[in-house]
């Protein structure tokens, strides 16, 4: 044969070793679980040990108080802000560089406002009743 395999290597490909490489999972780690039953059907457990507090409502309230300082002071300065900072930017979104004290205002008061948001989602999902 020219440049092909014999009789008795052919045969050995079908049966060849798994790849040692890839991890093989096991069934029998998981309690409540026949190995005949695919790992896809088990159910999620939606109930979580986790102690109800109120640290969430304490940050967002601080992150909202921040906030709320932070948009007062990058969008509706005093009159103070402005004779302290004069560069104050002609339009309401205006982000140039030459605004740092109002561009770094009006991002922290976004993501603020966000993260005081995410907090008060937390802080409903720990104390559901």
């Amino acid at each position: 044969m020219r440049g092909g395999k014999s009789g008795s290597q052919s045969s050995e490909v079908g049966s060849q070793k798994p790849n040692s490489l890839i991890p093989q999972f096991s069934n029998s780690l998981i309690p409540n679980h026949s190995p005949t039953q695919p790992l896809n059907s088990l159910p999620m457990p939606r109930k979580f040990d986790v102690e109800k507090n109120k640290e969430p409502l304490y940050w967002s309230i601080g992150l909202l108080i921040l906030a709320i300082w932070c948009f007062r002071d990058g969008w509706f300065p005093p009159e103070s802000k402005i004779e302290k900072y004069p560069d104050f930017p002609e339009s309401a979104w205006s982000l140039g560089l030459q605004y740092e004290f109002y561009r770094f205002n009006r991002a922290t008061a976004l993501i603020t406002g966000f993260a005081s948001a995410a907090m008060a989602v937390v802080y409903r999902v720990i104390n559901r009743p």
